[in-house]
């Protein structure tokens, strides 16, 4: 969704609309940003590179073919940054191991938002959080890379082939290499390892890195225009025209139960603005946010990035974007297969948040709960004895809450 918008904003300022450009960069800067700080792990370091990149590709936008490929070209733009960057840092040529070394171990502060005001629900969802920082930045840069490229700005491996400068084959095999070596060091929180969690978890780690370096629009309208300048020969492009001071300010942007799947996320923003706010909407399908109190609540039922806009009463507006990656409304897969007269294998899956084995419930034909023989969560598997009674019925629900439920018929 976020490519195709580009696009058609690259069309624009292409034809001449100069201000097209600052919305190329409002709708992407901060996706570029996390990436670059994944890669250099500093904030002023990764906001210098990713100026850079930007000033490059605004200086050779006009050299773009295919305005559908400015996201893919911009990403290599800064990858190839970052590289520069930590090649002068070591002062040689940059090897896998160089690398690794440069940017292992940096600061607990980063993991700020991992905390919670109250100890007692820093429970298993944090500790999943946790789990998974560790395991993505334990990857060597050759493998983290490409799993940021796939799971964090959803390109596909031919997109990350060019980005990278490799085969297809190479950007799988890394793939292959990331999601066992992931899988092994998540095995504990997950019978099997959703790449479902790794998506949401980087997508919400770039929100908290992005906000807390002033990224995200939170503060003044003054500071919010000074962190999103830049110049080019002499030429300042603001983002929002500045965001000047009459301009509505969107000052926080939070997703309550992003750390688990769910159907539907709800949205909660808050913003200000001197004129009183008039309304708030979503850019995509025009639908206005409700109010309580000071806050304005949103309900998206689609994964991807959405524009909230906000309308001051003198008309004038300000909108931010932000990313939904946890939103599952997949139900789950239930077949049976009898396997002789004595035995009856279901065989269960779910392509979303997985299958909640806690949950699965096969009742006989009393209504009364049976014990499967056994259960393979990672072939999804169930085998059940058969008696005169059962089983009848089986439900089956993943960890977004969907579910599925059977009767099962004898012939």
């Amino acid at each position: 969704m976020q490519h195709k918008r580009v696009a058609e904003l690259v069309k624009l300022y292409l034809n001449g609309n100069e201000n097209a450009f600052d919305r190329i960069y409002s709708s992407l800067y901060s996706g570029q940003y996390y990436y670059a700080y994944k890669i250099v792990r500093d904030k002023g370091i990764a906001e210098d590179l990713v100026q850079e990149a930007f000033i490059k590709a605004y200086k050779n936008i006009r050299t773009i073919r295919d305005p559908k490929t400015f996201v893919k070209w911009l990403t290599m733009i800064t990858y190839h940054e970052c590289m520069d960057y930590i090649k002068q840092q070591r002062g040689n040529e940059l090897q896998v191991n160089d690398v690794a070394e440069y940017v292992s171990g940096y600061a607990d502060e980063e993991a700020e938002w991992l905390k919670v005001s109250d100890p007692e629900k820093e429970t298993v969802g944090n500790e999943r959080k946790k789990g998974i920082r560790t395991a993505v930045d334990s990857l060597d840069p050759e493998f983290s890379s490409v799993v940021l490229l796939r799971y964090y700005m959803d390109f596909s491996n031919e997109e990350i082939a060019d980005i990278l400068g490799i085969p297809v084959g190479t950007v799988k095999s890394r793939l292959n290499k990331s999601r066992q070596r992931l899988s092994l060091r998540l095995n504990r929180f997950f019978s099997v390892m959703p790449f479902f969690w790794v998506s949401a978890f980087l997508r919400k780690e770039a929100f908290s890195v992005t906000a807390a370096s002033g990224l995200a629009y939170r503060g003044s309208a003054a500071k919010t225009a000074a962190v999103t300048t830049f110049v080019v020969g002499g030429l300042t492009a603001g983002i929002f025209g500045l965001m000047r001071d009459q301009n509505p300010v969107i000052t926080d942007i939070s997703l309550p139960d992003y750390a688990k799947a769910v159907p539907e996320q709800a949205v909660d923003v808050k913003a200000e603005s001197c004129s009183g706010i008039r309304r708030l909407f979503l850019l995509e399908n025009g639908k206005e946010l409700t109010q309580d109190k000071d806050t304005y609540t949103a309900v998206v039922d689609e994964n991807g990035t959405w524009t909230v806009v906000a309308e001051g009463n003198d008309g004038n507006r300000t909108s931010q974007t932000f990313e939904v990656s946890n939103i599952d409304r997949i139900v789950p897969e239930v077949k049976t297969e009898k396997t002789d007269g004595r035995e009856l294998m279901l065989e269960i899956s779910d392509r979303g948040s997985g299958i909640d084995w806690e949950k699965l419930k096969i009742t006989d034909a009393d209504g009364k709960e049976i014990t499967p023989e056994s259960i393979d969560r990672e072939k999804g598997r169930v085998l059940c004895a058969v008696t005169g009674t059962g089983p009848e019925e089986v439900t089956a629900r993943d960890h977004a809450g969907n579910w599925r439920n059977i009767r099962i018929r004898y012939e």
